[in-house]
């Protein structure tokens, strides 16, 4: 009933249209046909498919997750009472009554989730533009948020924030409530093939996994938790906009190569994946940078399909050149996750300090043998979101060496969980993008070594420059940025 244009896909589809000609028949000024407008029904089609990772809405989207994950378990249940009938074994109600229970629940959440389902792709109900200003105030309401909206925002900050507590949950609930063989068959039936299929054409690498559309609903949704629950965004860039500076859009012949370079690497550096997603960074840039984070996350379940659909690849040599052979922008932490064992530095009520590691060189080798310019990119406000629950930095510094992570590793925020925290005095989190470092290009038997020193030098000096050109307006009066190279 879901994939076809009757039953339940069918009902979407006519309750979107019945609705907006029922709500849209009461202004007078909406466009007719034949009035050089356009009729209800081709203003607001419904666009709804069986297949559209990305589109429908936040509500609907984790509601669809959550369904078809019930019903794969449903069918393992399935198969084992098929294999106890088969035998003419009684089946046990622990099996049974689960697989019932499951089954039910799946039902109920993919049809429930079809009443979330929204046209626009948006998170917000999309108006056509003549429509009059008083309809559209009646239309929304007279200020009044409705507790589904509250509840969507929450759902998108605990997706971003926590979902190893979505990973946690997954291999602990088969085990509380099912027998450890039946949970273990779950983890080598389901989990495991799931996982497997997943890294199917390397996307760590290669990013075969990516959806635009789920990109963009990054980029909306952050911007929105954003101005809900932290104070909002604040955007500053130092070049001119694009039609300013007559940069024609991407994709044209020996389009400029950049390396987004991103200060500091916070405890949870969500704003390295959003920045550029944000509509503000397509004033300044015809470019769609490929994150590069670090490669335990695609060892995780679950984090890893979260971070392949949203385009991110891992930070090693290969994958950095070839994103940046095929996209020509990449935005990374150059002081990698060494700075996470120094940022409760940053929460020191006497000498607060924003400590920036400067060890690693190989983005200034890359950007020397691509010709790409850097870009320093400084973050107000993150590293202040969250803090460490342990703070043991000769401990954390010792596992970053040993294991290439920081342990003990306990992100805190609001509630004790994850959650991040407003800024003092309720200010945005500011990004502050800097003037691109033009690198010349090495050319053959040019001293690689030396250049690479004195690339790095210049760079980090202008990160200093403009670290201290915004401070004050980002609130950042007294504390003192210090470049450690450890």
């Amino acid at each position: 009933g879901v994939t076809k244009p009757h039953g339940l896909g069918g009902w979407v589809m006519h309750r979107t249209r019945r609705r907006n000609r029922s709500g849209f028949a009461l202004s007078p000024t909406l466009p007719r046909k034949g009035s050089g407008g356009l009729s209800v029904s081709e203003q607001f089609d419904s666009n709804w498919s069986f297949w559209q990772p990305g589109r429908g809405g936040t509500v609907f989207i984790i509601t669809q997750v959550c369904g078809w994950c019930f019903f794969a378990t449903s069918l393992l249940g399935l198969a084992w009472i098929s294999k106890f009938a088969v035998n003419k074994i009684k089946s046990l109600r622990s099996v049974t009554l689960p697989t019932a229970a499951v089954m039910i629940a799946a039902q109920l959440a993919l049809a429930g989730s079809l009443t979330f389902f929204k046209d626009s792709g948006e998170d917000s109900t999309t108006f056509p533009k003549n429509l009059s200003a008083s309809f559209r105030l009646k239309a929304l309401g007279k200020g009044k948020e409705s507790w589904l909206k509250v509840a969507e925002d929450s759902l998108t900050i605990f997706l971003f924030y926590c979902p190893h507590y979505i990973v946690i949950s997954a291999f602990l609930i088969p085990y509380l409530f099912l027998p450890v063989a039946y949970a273990s068959s779950i983890m080598m039936g389901v989990y495991l093939p799931l996982h497997l299929m997943g890294s199917i054409g390397n996307p760590q690498l290669t990013g075969n996994r990516e959806s635009p559309a789920f990109r963009d609903w990054v980029g909306r949704s952050f911007a929105r938790i954003s101005d809900r629950f932290m104070g909002g965004i604040r955007f500053v860039c130092e070049l001119k906009p694009l039609e300013e500076r007559g940069t024609g859009k991407a994709g044209g012949a020996g389009e400029e190569k950049y390396i987004f370079a991103y200060h500091p690497h916070a405890l949870y550096p969500l704003g390295l994946v959003t920045f550029h997603l944000l509509p503000h960074f397509a004033r300044y840039f015809s470019v769609r940078p490929v994150t590069l984070v670090a490669s335990v996350i695609f060892r995780l379940p679950f984090m890893r399909d979260l971070a392949c659909l949203g385009g991110l690849r891992e930070v090693t040599s290969t994958s950095f050149r070839r994103a940046l052979r095929e996209r020509n922008a990449v935005a990374l932490v150059p002081g990698g996750q060494a700075e996470i064992c120094v940022a409760p530095r940053a929460h020191s009520v006497t000498n607060p300090e924003i400590v920036l590691n400067t060890r690693h060189k190989g983005f200034i080798k890359i950007a020397l043998e691509s010709g790409a310019s850097i870009v320093p990119v400084l973050c107000f406000g993150e590293i202040y979101q969250l803090k460490n629950g342990i703070s043991l930095p000769r401990l954390q510094a010792w596992t970053y060496k040993q294991f290439g992570f920081p342990i003990p590793f306990l992100p805190v925020g609001r509630f004790g969980m994850p959650i991040p925290l407003a800024n003092e005095g309720g200010r945005p989190i500011t990004f502050v993008v800097g003037e691109p470092l033009k690198v010349p290009k090495l050319k053959d038997g040019a001293p690689v070594r030396e250049a690479v020193e004195a690339t790095h030098k210049l760079y980090y000096s202008k990160v200093a420059d403009l670290y201290e050109k915004h401070k004050e307006a980002a609130g950042y009066q007294g504390k003192r940025l210090v470049l450690e190279h450890k």
